[in-house]
């Protein structure tokens, strides 16, 4: 499709800076390198978003310096400040409706998961994908936390990174 075609928030992704970054992810998920078994549970999809970003992360880290969160995120920086800003509201809004948390329902992912121009369920300033943002968050914070090696990070459960996470 010609460029004009696309919703500006969708041509937004369209940047070289990304390419690097997709390119990883699209590798990590096509070859498996995280285990795809019991992600029924919203929650353990979030985790599993949260190892590649963590793993994607790692990998980026050229010369030894950070790479910018709103490349590994594909967000512009007034979104990654917003999910920022909301961190803690973001993990309240789960816990308090845990049975989205723990939801089955594909509808359920989708609004949390998926590219749109937000996350339904959450302010239309708010950006899209925050279930993968905060996925990243709590694997993130736990390896750090443990001084975890990724290959141990592969095979951790989701209880033991929510257990320890605290925005």
């Amino acid at each position: 499709l010609p460029p004009q075609k696309f919703p500006k928030w969708m041509k937004s992704g369209f940047e070289k800076k990304y390419l690097l970054r997709d390119l990883l992810v699209s590798t990590l998920l096509k070859n498996e390198t995280i285990p795809s078994n019991n992600q029924e549970k919203l929650i353990n999809k979030m985790i599993y978003w949260g190892k590649i970003f963590v793993i994607t992360e790692m990998a980026l880290r050229i010369g030894n310096r950070d790479i910018e969160p709103e490349i590994l995120l594909r967000w512009n920086s007034s979104q990654f400040d917003w999910a920022e800003k909301n961190e803690k509201a973001i993990y309240e809004y789960f816990i308090k409706n845990s049975n989205r948390l723990f939801s089955i329902n594909e509808k359920d992912h989708a609004f949390v998961f998926n590219n749109a121009p937000y996350t339904i369920g959450f302010s239309e300033k708010s950006p899209d994908r925050l279930g993968q943002y905060l996925g990243w968050k709590m694997v993130r914070n736990y390896i750090f936390e443990e001084e975890l090696p990724l290959s141990a990070m592969v095979k951790l459960e989701y209880r033991d990174i929510l257990k320890k996470y605290k925005p």
